[in-house]
């Protein structure tokens, strides 16, 4: 679908909702208006401006009050990229009614105007650290990939915030971040600058930021922080017309850590023929309870849809993550908001679909071929890894 085509609603719009209680244009709504499009909206619509259009500054959102009113009223945005039964962080969602409520406050209030800059709410400073690469990131040219890489200063903690703040604003577009272990730091550097995910790696954590999200809130126990554990930050680039300063700071909060177990599944040695569809299912069975704090589905271009499913020993299956909009350049790490409680004698099934027909962007411009699984940027891969405290560690 062109990006740009959904963000235009015709004049015949039906919103849906009616407000009745006198507009109050305080600096409070400004503040949540801010924070909700910044948490639900600037992945899509920062540096990059899919649609050609940005809200990553308090000006930008005044300046599109009027597109945000009616896409969010009439639930046209954010779109629905996945379902689930349980919240993710830093991801975006259908919004309720109580944020599509705040949306038409904001708008029907007489005189609004966001503050110039909002600022970030700032986290506990345990550690700061100043990331600066003296090439500027150039005015025109292809999009870039900066890795960056930095030893975590805590023992016997857990990684509880983590806080960007990039001087090239305009250019980035969004930040890919790992916690890893020393050994794995400098694969975890090369496959970030060449494929921008961490795939092939098992970090104790792995997701994206996008600029002017503020911060990244975890449960401590989401990474394993010890003597030997590294930070690995890939910045993403968009020219933008002018040059910046490749400058940021990065600020992390510690707590209180729990052991983190891991559990990787794969399918191995796979074909999808050409001008076939192809699904593959992973399932693991848990052997002891434990509590879920993340999911990684990992899969390339030729994948179009991934769901994965829990089933508990009694009870219905509960849908923890399912995309028909499957998208290996901005593949995600599913940290949940809340971990998820697993019982003893549960499973977990991933269920991957793959197309080589027409229909894969792949084949746009070429007849289909075959597809084999593999490390190469032509292959495929079917994997899902799993991270969770189990109860052994209470």
């Amino acid at each position: 679908m062109n990006p740009k085509l959904f963000l235009i609603l015709g004049a015949g719009t039906t919103l849906g909702l009616a407000w009745q209680a006198a507009p109050q244009p305080d600096e409070d709504v400004n503040r949540q208006v801010q924070e909700l499009i910044t948490r639900e909206c600037v992945s899509c619509h920062g540096a990059n401006g899919i649609g050609g259009v940005r809200l990553d500054s308090s000006e930008r959102i005044v300046f599109h009050q009027k597109l945000i009113y009616r896409q969010i009223l009439s639930q046209a945005m954010p779109p629905h990229l996945y379902e689930s039964n349980v919240k993710f962080v830093g991801h975006s969602r259908q919004l309720n009614d109580d944020d599509r409520l705040l949306i038409q406050k904001w708008r029907k209030a007489s005189e609004i105007k966001l503050p110039a800059v909002v600022p970030l709410e700032p986290i506990r400073a345990d550690q700061v650290v100043e990331l600066t690469n003296p090439e500027p990131i150039p005015a025109i040219g292809d999009d870039q990939r900066r890795v960056y890489a930095f030893k975590i200063d805590a023992t016997d903690q857990g990684l509880s915030a983590i806080q960007i703040r990039p001087d090239a604003a305009n250019s980035l577009r969004y930040t890919s971040v790992a916690i890893v272990a020393a050994k794995d730091v400098e694969a975890a550097k090369r496959v970030g600058l060449t494929s921008g995910t961490f795939t092939g790696i098992k970090p104790y954590f792995a997701t994206t930021i996008a600029p002017g999200s503020g911060a990244l809130r975890l449960p401590a126990a989401i990474s394993l922080v010890d003597d030997d554990t590294m930070v690995v930050l890939v910045h993403h680039y968009k020219a933008t017309g002018k040059p910046e300063r490749d400058r940021s700071t990065v600020t992390l909060s510690y707590g209180k850590a729990q052991p983190v177990a891991t559990v990787q599944m794969e399918q191995l040695n796979f074909l999808i023929p050409a001008n076939k569809v192809l699904e593959q299912t992973l399932t693991h069975e848990f052997t002891d309870g434990n509590s879920m704090l993340s999911l990684m589905p990992e899969a390339r271009n030729y994948c179009a849809e991934i769901e994965i499913t829990l089933i508990k020993p009694k009870g219905e299956p509960e849908t923890l993550y399912h995309t028909r909009r499957w998208d290996y350049s901005f593949a995600p790490a599913l940290q949940f908001a809340e971990p998820v409680r697993v019982e003893k004698g549960s499973k977990i099934t991933a269920r991957f679909f793959y197309r080589n027909d027409e229909k894969c962007r792949m084949n746009e411009n070429r007849e289909p071929a075959d597809v084999k699984y593999g490390k190469g940027p032509d292959d495929e891969v079917c994997r899902l890894g799993l991270a969770m405290v189990p109860d052994s560690a209470d």
